[in-house]
C-alpha cells in the first residue's frame, strides 16, 4: 500500500467514523463513488474492532516501504519475503491488524503452493481464530468482504 493510498483510506475512514452508522452508507456512496476498492477497505475497517481500527489509524505504511526495498535483495524467495513481511507487520502494525492477517493468509497460500500443507493449515487456522476474536461471531460474512479487498 502506498502512503498516498493509506492516507486516502484514513481520510475516508475518519470521516465515516464521525457519522452515525445509519449515515455511513450514503457518505461512502459519495466519497467512494469511483473507487469500489476504497469503499471495501473502509467498510472492512469499520467492521473491525475498535483496537484494530485504531491500530490502522495510528500506523503509517512503513512496513510496505521497507518490504519494497527487500524485494531488490537477491536470494530472497517468495516464502522468505512473505515470512519477513509477516514479522515486520506484526511488529509495526500489531498481530491483529487487517494487513498482518492478510500477510498470514498470503504466507499460508505460499506454504500450500510449496506443498507444505501442515504449515499452511496451521497458519490458516491461526488466522481464522484471530479474525473471529477480533471481528466477533459474524466474522464469516465479514471475511468474504475482507478477502475481496485483500486480494
Amino acid at each position: 500500500m502506498t502512503p498516498e493510498r493509506w492516507q486516502q483510506i484514513r481520510d475516508v475512514l475518519e470521516k465515516a467514523q464521525e457519522l452515525e452508522p445509519t449515515q455511513r452508507s450514503a457518505f461512502l456512496d459519495r466519497a467512494c463513488s469511483s473507487d469500489r476498492s476504497l469503499r471495501q477497505e473502509v467498510e472492512a475497517l469499520l467492521a473491525c474492532s475498535d483496537e484494530a481500527r485504531s491500530s490502522f489509524l495510528q500506523s503509517a505504511p512503513l512496513a510496505d516501504e521497507f518490504i519494497a526495498k527487500l524485494e531488490g535483495i537477491s536470494g530472497v524467495g517468495l516464502q522468505g519475503l512473505d515470512e519477513q513481511t509477516l514479522v515486520i507487520r506484526k511488529r509495526v502494525l500489531g498481530p491483529e491488524h487487517p494487513y498482518t492477517l492478510g500477510s498470514m493468509s498470503n504466507l499460508a497460500a505460499v506454504y500450500e503452493y510449496e506443498g507444505k500443507y501442515a504449515q499452511a493449515a496451521g497458519l490458516d487456522e491461526q488466522t481464522l481464530e484471530i479474525r473471529k476474536r477480533v471481528w466477533g461471531p459474524k466474522t464469516l460474512s465479514r471475511l468474504k468482504l475482507y478477502t475481496t479487498w485483500l486480494a
